[in-house]
């Protein structure tokens, strides 16, 4: 994974969230909940990048 700035994502994020909330019973809001999910899977898949990084850092015996 190359390094990214999750400005843009949490922005989105947001910006889905409100979208939702303002509303809900619209085809909008549906489209947005699936962006939603995937938005949440980056955010994952960025903690889970990051978890590995320092647990294989430690492993190699490397201090901060």
């Amino acid at each position: 994974m190359r390094k990214k700035d999750l400005g843009q994502i949490v922005k989105a994020k947001q910006y889905f969230t409100l979208l939702i909330n303002e509303f809900p019973e619209t085809d909008f809001a549906e489209d947005a909940n699936f962006k939603l999910e995937l938005i949440e899977e980056i955010l994952a898949s960025k903690e889970l990048y990051l978890a590995n990084y320092y647990l294989e850092r430690e492993k190699n015996g490397y201090q901060q």
